[in-house]
């Protein structure tokens, strides 16, 4: 068998395995209830014809449980003590499978991939008290990332970038500061939106972005997106790719509320469709040109989510020319009476304010776990000064200090946001926007990190 070919099948069973392991609701379940198991390119049909974990009667039994909120503990415990497929050994064989690939960036790319799960596997693990595993951030990072140096904000950082957000806000700010205010102030004077214009706002951003990726070529002309608008949940908007079907399907939603401007929105759905919409619809398309699993499968907390999360924060630059399109097609948030001078400069506020959202993630998760110099209640008190929504620094810092399980703290909210924004960001202010897009998804597949970083140090060396 090809090589390649059956890494992606080695793949898609070591992720079924792993889901179950922390407790995921499966490909299909409610997207709230994922874990690891993000999506599936090919449709249900195709898992019960070929992956024998999929039909594990086991394996569905917890997944069914997890969709719906039920305890899955003892489940998952005995299927780690009595599974006939040690989740470690898999994990291992999967490393040697990618090793085994003639050099080149598709043994890159499988390898980073690999690795990272090898840290889901130990977590899986620990959490239901099989193995007692030591984990070190920074060598978890590394092997989530695959990337050296490691990619994590300093104060530096931080403060540079705060400043520089108070700058284009037009204020003066000092490293004291909060920007909280000065966020809220820019936010009153765009205009805030009511919650039943967040909704519209949502519904028409979403839409225009999917066909701005339609005329490009980058969706088929037969794309679906459903979009919701929810009034509570532990997230701010999520993206879920595909259906049981395997049509090229999205579904996005966004959560109600009365303290956002039509710029927040705006780059709520560039992040979610013109970036994970993006990315799965190409994984797919190359899936389907090669047969090979590995772009059929997406999942969380390992490095497909850390190249996923890059692109999603990038969007706005790599949509850049098609601004126009969405501003001037929206119903709500006054942007008729805007300059373009002023479109401009405040889309571009708004999504400084995300970046220094996204950087603060990383910035606190080494801390926490790493560094181990700050609390619970300081963690939430520097998210609000750095602009974070008090609600949203609330539901951070509980999701990263009081989970049930380490998986998404340790290797998803830290390892896989600011990483990644900050390798293709990097890029796509070195490159032409559909060369980075290209790069996302061309006849080799998807990339990883590494390899996406590795062009991004050339391109610097060579300029």
């Amino acid at each position: 068998m090809n090589p390649v070919i059956e890494f992606g099948r080695q793949h898609l069973e070591t992720v079924l395995l792993l889901d179950a392991l922390v407790g995921g609701s499966g490909f299909y379940g409610k997207p709230t209830k994922r874990q690891l198991a993000d999506c599936f390119a090919f449709g249900e049909e195709y898992l019960i014809e070929n992956s024998p974990l999929y039909t594990d009667p086991r394996l569905i039994e917890i997944r069914k449980r997890a969709d719906s909120g039920l305890d899955t503990t003892e489940l998952r415990r005995k299927l780690a003590l009595d599974t006939e497929e040690d989740p470690l050994v898999m994990v291992s064989d999967l490393v040697n499978i990618a090793a085994e690939l003639p050099a080149g960036y598709q043994r890159d790319v499988r390898l980073d991939q690999a690795r990272s799960l090898r840290i889901v596997a130990m977590i899986a693990t620990n959490d239901l008290g099989v193995t007692r595993h030591k984990l070190n951030y920074k060598e978890a990072l590394f092997a989530i990332t695959g990337v050296e140096p490691l990619l994590i904000p300093t104060d530096v950082h931080v403060n540079q970038y705060r400043l520089q957000t108070f700058q284009q806000m037009g204020v003066t700010g000092s490293d004291t500061d909060s920007l909280a205010e000065a966020a809220r102030r820019w936010r009153e004077e765009v205009g805030f939106l009511s919650k039943s214009e967040m909704g519209i706002a949502y519904r028409d951003a979403s839409q225009l972005v999917l066909e701005i990726l339609k005329k490009h070529k980058l969706l088929p002309q037969s794309a679906e997106l459903n979009v919701d608008i929810l009034h509570h949940a532990p997230f701010m908007g999520f993206f879920a790719y595909g259906n049981k079907e395997g049509e090229v399907y999205g579904e996005t939603c966004m959560v109600e509320s009365d303290t956002k401007c039509v710029f927040d929105v705006i780059n709520t759905a560039l992040h979610e469709v013109g970036g994970h919409y993006l990315l799965h619809a190409l994984w797919h398309k190359y899936a389907r040109n090669t047969g090979d699993l590995y772009g059929a499968v997406g999942a969380m907390a390992c490095n497909q989510a850390v190249v996923n999360e890059g692109y999603a924060n990038t969007a706005r630059k790599l949509f850049r020319d098609d601004l126009t399109h969405i501003f001037k097609n929206m119903r709500v948030g006054g942007l008729e009476k805007m300059s373009d001078k002023e479109l401009e400069t405040n889309l571009y506020i708004s999504a400084n304010l995300e970046y220094l959202s996204m950087m603060a993630l990383g910035y606190m998760a080494a801390r926490y776990f790493h560094a181990r110099d700050i609390t619970a209640e300081q963690m939430e008190q520097e998210y609000i000064a750095l602009g974070v929504d008090p609600h949203r620094a609330k539901s951070r810092v509980e999701h990263m200090t009081q989970s049930k399980s380490m998986l998404k703290p340790f290797c998803y909210y830290g390892p896989s946001y600011f990483p990644g924004m900050a390798v293709v960001s990097d890029l796509a202010d070195k490159l032409p926007a559909l060369s980075v897009i290209n790069l996302a998804g061309d006849s080799r597949g998807p990339p990883s990190l590494s390899t996406l970083d590795a062009l991004r140090k050339d391109f610097s060396l060579s300029t």
